[in-house]
């Protein structure tokens, strides 16, 4: 038999090669082995990295064609996970000196999740862990039992995720580690080639987190009002759009009073600062998303799921604290019982409201300064 065999009882590969030859008037067979072990395991070895280079570049191109880089990290994790058959794999970011978080979690069917029960970890309770991942080792658990004396946190900590095998790399960007990437029960056959796959992976995967930072960051510039840090006119307009059907709309138009005054007499940055002063009260009352600049000193505040004997209380409940504050607002106020198939429409009517209410306070203050003189 010619080719290449494996020897159970060696446990060496040996290339047979056979042939017939005559010796003493008979025919026999003669037969050559040649130990090719380690040319074998060599073969071996770089056939299992082509296909650990194949499977990270096919995750990192799987993810590229993904716009939102949150979309993209999860297609990685479930990618890898399922490739891989591992019970568990997640992303945990770091949120202080050494705690961590569980931001991203893929789980086999059938296997729960482990997320909530993962946040704000403390890793210096994981001592030589805590050191491996630092120290930009992976850390490989090929039975948790062995734990058990050596790293006993650690192993409490694996036996509530029913982890017998662990796989954990850390991510680090510009010399600072940012997180870690986990595999939960691994096969112990394949936890080497998963370790170099992390290597593989880990840069990209920290590229990833930077960009979804990046796109959090553009959007909130976007959303937000650079000067008060209230929500923009853009913000505004898109709340509209995805408002879903709800129970109670209220709408207030909102100018703050005097601001020509201010700005003339004491400087634009009075005027600023009188802006974010106003922002400031009004989140004493209201939640963040329900306070949107759209332009100047014009203000929309949007309350939702409130009768319109709660909405007018919330209204007249925000004047007395302006009016504690010293701050003088002219406000217009719509009510409806859900969210109006016209939203321009009911802009228009908080509007007009809202300019009858600043011309009363414009003949107000004009009466009192007859009255001064």
């Amino acid at each position: 038999m010619n080719g290449n065999t494996h020897d159970p009882v060696t446990d060496k590969y040996y290339s047979r090669k056979a042939t017939l030859v005559e010796k003493a008037g008979k025919i026999v067979r003669l037969e050559i082995a040649i130990d090719i072990t380690s040319e074998e395991v060599e073969n071996k070895i770089i056939r299992q990295m082509n296909d650990i280079i194949q499977l990270s570049n096919t995750a990192i191109m799987g993810a590229l064609s993904i716009e939102n880089p949150d979309e993209s990290l999860k297609y990685i994790l479930s990618y890898a996970g399922e490739k891989l058959g591992c019970h568990r794999t997640y992303l945990f970011e770091k949120k202080d000196n050494h705690y961590v978080s569980n931001t991203y979690e893929w789980c086999a069917p059938g296997i729960s999740s482990m997320k909530e029960r993962c946040q704000y970890q403390d890793l210096m309770e994981f001592k030589e862990v805590n050191e491996e991942l630092n120290a930009h080792h992976n850390v490989l658990v090929r039975d948790v039992n062995k734990l058990r004396l050596t790293e006993p946190a650690f192993y409490n900590h694996l036996l509530a995720r029913d982890v017998q095998t662990i796989i954990i790399s850390p991510l680090f960007l510009e010399g600072k580690m940012i997180g870690l990437f986990g595999f939960d029960n691994p096969p112990t056959t394949e936890m080497e080639n998963i370790s170099i796959m992390t290597k593989l992976l880990g840069a990209f995967l920290s590229a990833l987190l930077r960009h979804r930072n990046n796109a959090i960051i553009l959007q909130r510039m976007s959303h937000r009002d650079q000067l008060t840090g209230a929500y923009n006119r853009h913000a505004f307009e898109e709340y509209l759009d995805g408002l879903e059907n709800v129970k109670g709309f209220g709408l207030s138009f909102c100018d703050m009073n005097g601001m020509k005054l201010i700005n003339d007499n004491e400087g634009h940055e009075a005027g600023d600062q009188a802006l974010i002063r106003l922002v400031e009260i009004l989140r004493i009352e209201l939640e963040d998303e329900e306070i949107y600049r759209i332009g100047g000193d014009e203000f929309i505040l949007c309350l939702t799921c409130l009768t319109e004997k709660e909405f007018e209380e919330k209204i007249k409940e925000l004047q007395k604290i302006l009016q504690k504050n010293n701050v003088s607002v002219s406000m217009g106020s719509v009510w409806r019982p859900a969210k109006p198939s016209s939203c321009r429409q009911i802009l228009k009517e908080a509007d007009s409201r809202m300019y009858k209410a600043k011309q009363a306070a414009h003949e107000t203050r004009a009466d009192l300064s007859l009255l001064k003189v």
